[in-house]
């Protein structure tokens, strides 16, 4: 039998020190929770633990808070949801406390019906009744905080005792809009602290405040109770655009960590080296050489979690008219998920032909091909789809590195040199030069008469790009009958399904 229950309790929303930030604060929050928070849990050494998070009750119906319950039900944890508002030890002068006595009965009888089963095993026809364990380990962490793999484990060796905690002062911050992490010095015990409850003690609202009564902060943490300071560097503080207190210009701000050093912190805290899988295929989730972290794979981390594939329509119209054997050309890969569909698609047989601008999308490309297995089939080069083969400015709306000179090359081009006569689809998406790259592909669209296409329209992006929407819907016109793809966006930009007239 266990002699402890491990409750790792992350507050989400009813925090007193300000009101509720309003669904898009929310949305925020639980992206940063699944992009960062989450894949550190998952990354503990032990899995004897259960999350608990609490919300506002205002957020019992709130369908962000499905999004969240559906990202957990895909994963192993083990989670309570409750919706009394926070059960704070901090902050205790606050308004929000006044009824805590209340919500937390309410809370904790929640949190002690998931955690205490009716019976644990039959002798013959006689039951042996569940009996529980003497001690509750409480620790505390942040909706938008990270712990590296061992600190759990950690956190559960150290002895129980009446009034015992766990506390931390050093560990690391990162800045979750740069990707910069640096060490973080306090001089105060940190926000991340476990409180060691008597069971009965934590299940007894009345009792559990009592025991906390002296708990004004998480500052006084060593001072009210028998703490033991665990080791440096197993948390990590996040900050954000949606932060409520931590912010980067800092005091407790230290040295940036860099280069090798850096890989392994994110590797410990669950955040580099990893692979998240989307539709069946294996994608990292950061790659040690995208330094300046270029790459967000934030929008594709979540899909795992929501709908479970990218562009869910046109992902089922793929797989409805590609067969094996056939030949695809991918223009704007990005990191690669349309490349890996068509690969697994075409089978051995096939190939498919894969064009990226952008240096370091095509690293996460490579990767992610390799990492699937469909080196066999797929040809890659890290050029810009163009209309010319020429270097070139790359005109692409929001791209990072406005003037980074590219190989321009015509997709006809790099087809005739590889030997390629047969096509039989041609996916492109590029942000605004798609005129640009139709013009380059006349002989492409000449040459096979059954060729099929599908194509983005984001007529914002093309004028931002200085490209021509007459010159994209003269070219449909030409060589396509089209349709649009309905449900993956909205009326202002969508995919375009064209064939050959």
């Amino acid at each position: 039998m266990k002699k402890l229950i491990h409750l790792v309790y992350v507050p989400f929303t009813g925090l007193g020190i300000r009101e509720y930030g309003g669904d898009a604060w929310f949305e925020y929050r639980i992206d940063i929770f699944i992009k960062y928070v989450l894949p550190s849990l998952l990354n503990q050494t032990t899995k004897d633990f259960v999350l608990w998070i609490s919300f506002r009750p205002e957020e019992q119906e709130n369908p962000l808070t499905k999004q969240l319950k559906h990202a957990l039900d895909k994963t192993e944890i083990k989670y309570i949801l409750t919706f009394d508002g926070v059960m704070m030890h901090d902050d205790r002068g606050l308004k929000h406390n006044e009824d805590l006595k209340e919500r937390m009965e309410k809370s904790l009888a929640e949190v002690k019906k998931a955690t205490e089963p009716v019976i644990v095993s039959f002798s013959g026809d006689k039951a042996e009744l569940y009996k529980p364990p003497e001690w509750v380990y409480k620790t505390d962490l942040g909706s938008d905080d990270l712990f590296s793999k061992e600190a759990l484990a950690e956190i559960q060796k150290v002895e129980p005792k009446e009034r015992g905690a766990t506390y931390y002062l050093n560990g690391y911050v990162m800045n979750m809009v740069s990707g910069q992490i640096a060490e973080w010095n306090r001089d105060t015990s940190c926000s991340k602290y476990t409180v060691i409850f008597p069971y009965e003690t934590f299940f007894n609202a009345e009792k559990h405040i009592e025991y906390t009564s002296e708990l004004k902060s998480h500052e006084f943490l060593p001072k009210v109770f028998d703490a033991v300071r665990l080791p440096d560097k197993r948390y990590m503080a996040g900050v954000h655009k949606g932060n409520i207190s931590t912010e980067w210009e800092n005091k407790f701000r230290g040295e940036e960590i860099k280069g090798a050093d850096k890989v392994d912190v994110m590797k410990r805290f669950g955040l580099c080296g990893n692979y998240f899988e989307m539709d069946g295929h294996k994608f990292v989730t950061y790659l040690p050489q995208d330094e300046k972290r270029e790459i967000d794979m934030g929008d594709f981390m979540r899909i795992p979690y929501t709908t479970g594939i990218w562009e869910p329509n046109t992902t089922k119209l793929v797989k409805e008219i590609l067969k094996e054997g056939e030949t695809v050309v991918d223009v704007g890969t990005s990191v690669g998920y349309f490349t890996l569909l068509f690969a697994r698609q075409v089978g051995e047989k096939g190939k498919v032909i894969s064009v990226e601008q952008g240096k370091m999308q095509y690293q996460y490309m490579i990767h992610n091909v390799k990492a699937n297995g469909y080196q066999d089939r797929v040809l890659a080069f890290n050029n810009a789809a163009w209309n010319k083969d020429e270097k070139m400015i790359l005109p692409i709306l929001g791209y990072k590195d406005k003037n980074q000179v590219c190989e321009g090359r015509k997709v006809d081009t790099i087809l005739k040199e590889n030997g390629v006569d047969k096509v039989d689809l041609i996916k492109i998406d590029v942000d605004g030069v798609e005129p640009q790259i139709l013009e380059g592909l006349i002989k492409t669209f000449e040459a096979n008469p059954n060729l099929k296409m599908i194509i983005e329209y984001y007529p914002e992006y093309i004028e931002g790009a200085g490209s021509s929407i007459e010159t994209f819907w003269k070219i449909l016109n030409k060589y396509f009958k089209y349709k649009k793809i309905e449900g993956d966006y909205g009326n202002n930009y969508y995919n375009i399904y064209c064939q050959r007239k």
